[in-house]
């Protein structure tokens, strides 16, 4: 990484400066994310990490991308799906789909929304 690049992620506030000790993240936890955004899935992919309730901001993008090398992908990845905000929220009907609840399946009417969010996060999928 060269000299500039660190300065240009301590002025996005990625990262910063400490004395006599060098660079750390602002944001020392993975799940605070950047600028609110903790992931963003494609909506092709077929491997989806750990949803968990602890607040983290996962989105799913709403179009795909395929690239031949890891730096063109990421390249347009900022280009077309970042930087054009072509994400979205992952919902608690998301969440319940990927946990493998049938799609019939609701939360009753009086239950919080975030509750529920927060239950399906938490769920462990189980396979009969």
């Amino acid at each position: 990484m060269q000299i500039q690049e660190l300065h240009n992620l301590v002025e996005k506030k990625i990262i910063r400066y400490i004395a006599e000790q060098g660079y750390e993240f602002v944001n020392y936890k993975n799940s605070s994310g950047i600028n609110g955004i903790y992931r963003i899935f494609l909506p092709h992919s077929e491997i989806v990490l750990t949803l968990t309730a602890t607040g983290t901001k996962d989105f799913i993008a709403t179009v795909s991308i395929n690239e031949e090398t890891p730096e063109e992908y990421k390249s347009l990845f900022i280009k077309e799906i970042y930087r054009q905000k072509k994400y979205r929220y992952i919902t608690a009907k998301d969440c319940g789909k990927l946990q493998g609840f049938p799609s019939w399946f609701r939360a009753h009417s009086r239950e919080n929304q975030e509750n529920y969010l927060h239950f399906l996060k938490n769920h462990l999928r189980q396979n009969l």
